[in-house]
C-alpha cells in the first residue's frame, strides 16, 4: 500500500520521491563522504601527529588537497545545489584516491560527461604488462601517454640506465640531456619525429591537461620551439634507431610501439650484429 503524504509534511526518502537532480547531488556527497572517512592520512599523503577523534580525512584536508575551499567542498558533500566542474571532480576523484570505476560513478552522479578529462597516467606498469617486458629477450619499456617510462626490462636499464634515471620522460631527455645527442647519431630526426608524434597526440586529446603541461615544459627549449613551429603531424610507426652507446659502441634497431589510450610498449629488435651484442650484455648481466 503506497503512502501519501498529507500537505506540510515531508515525503518519505523511501519511496525515492527527490526530485532525480536532487537524488544525484545527495547520492555524490554521500559517496564523496564515505570515501573520505575509509581514507586514511597517511593513504593521501598526510602526516599526522597523535590521534584523531574520527577515522579518514577531515573535510578541509580534502579541500585542501582538491584545491578548493573548505565551505565550497562541505556544501558538496550536504548535497546542494552546487555545479562542480570536470576539473574539480578529477582533482576531489585525485585526493580521495577513487578507483577509475569509482571516479566514472562521481562524474555520472554529477552530470558531467567522463570523456572531457582524462584520467591521469599511471605512475607505474601494470604487474602484467611488467611481466611481459621482464619475457622479454630483447629491450622493451613502458610509457604512458605523455611519454614518460613507467616500466622497462632489464636489458633496456642496462642500456638506457633508467633505473637510475631521474627524469624518464622520452622527450624532455631529447631536448634536456647532452648526453642523448651524441647517444643519437641522427639526434635532428629523433627529435623532429617525437615533436611531430606529440603534436598528433596534443590534437586528438587538446583537453588533456597532460599535453598541456608537457608542451608547456618543452617551450622552454629552443630547439623544441622551433620544431613545434614547423607544424609536422605524423603517427609513428616501425623506425630504424641507431644508437651510440658508450660502453657497448653502435647499435642499431628497429622499434616498434603498441599503443592503447593509457601506454605505449616500445619494442627495440636488433639486427644480428645488434643482437650478438646484446647476448654478450645478458652474459655479463648474469654472473
Amino acid at each position: 500500500m503506497l503512502a501519501i503524504a498529507h500537505p506540510g509534511t515531508r515525503p518519505s526518502p523511501i519511496l525515492g520521491s527527490r526530485p532525480p537532480a536532487r537524488r544525484r547531488r545527495a547520492a555524490l556527497g554521500d559517496l564523496l563522504r564515505r570515501r573520505r572517512e575509509a581514507l586514511a592520512p597517511d593513504a593521501a599523503g598526510i602526516a599526522t601527529a597523535g590521534r584523531r577523534r574520527t577515522p579518514g580525512l577531515r573535510r578541509e584536508e580534502v579541500a585542501q588537497l582538491a584545491g578548493v575551499s573548505a565551505a565550497w567542498y562541505t556544501w558538496l558533500e550536504q548535497g546542494r545545489d552546487i555545479q562542480p566542474s570536470s576539473e574539480v571532480l578529477a582533482a576531489l576523484a585525485r585526493a580521495l584516491r577513487l578507483s577509475d570505476e569509482e571516479r566514472a560513478h562521481a562524474f555520472a552522479l554529477a552530470g558531467r560527461p567522463l570523456h572531457d578529462v582524462p584520467p591521469p597516467p599511471p605512475s607505474a606498469a601494470p604487474p602484467l604488462v611488467q611481466a611481459v617486458l621482464d619475457a622479454l629477450t630483447v629491450p622493451a619499456y613502458v610509457s604512458d601517454r605523455a611519454w614518460n617510462v613507467i616500466g622497462w626490462n632489464a636489458i633496456a636499464d642496462q642500456l638506457l640506465g633508467y633505473r637510475g634515471r631521474a627524469e624518464r620522460n622520452t622527450i624532455v631527455n631529447v631536448f634536456a640531456e647532452p648526453a642523448f645527442r651524441t647517444l643519437f647519431p641522427s639526434w635532428h630526426d629523433e627529435a623532429a619525429q617525437l615533436v611531430a608524434s606529440l603534436r598528433r597526440a596534443a590534437d586528438e586529446a587538446p583537453e588533456d591537461p597532460v599535453f598541456e603541461a608537457l608542451i608547456e615544459r618543452l617551450n622552454g627549449y629552443p630547439d623544441f620551439r622551433r620544431l613545434w613551429a614547423r607544424h609536422d603531424v605524423k603517427r609513428r610507426g616501425a623506425t630504424r634507431k641507431e644508437l651510440r652507446h658508450p660502453t657497448y659502441g653502435t647499435l642499431v634497431f628497429t622499434t616498434q610501439a603498441f599503443a592503447t589510450d593509457e601506454l605505449r610498449l616500445v619494442i627495440f629488435l636488433p639486427d644480428p650484429d645488434t643482437a650478438r651484442v646484446l647476448r654478450r650484455v645478458a652474459r655479463v648481466r648474469r654472473r
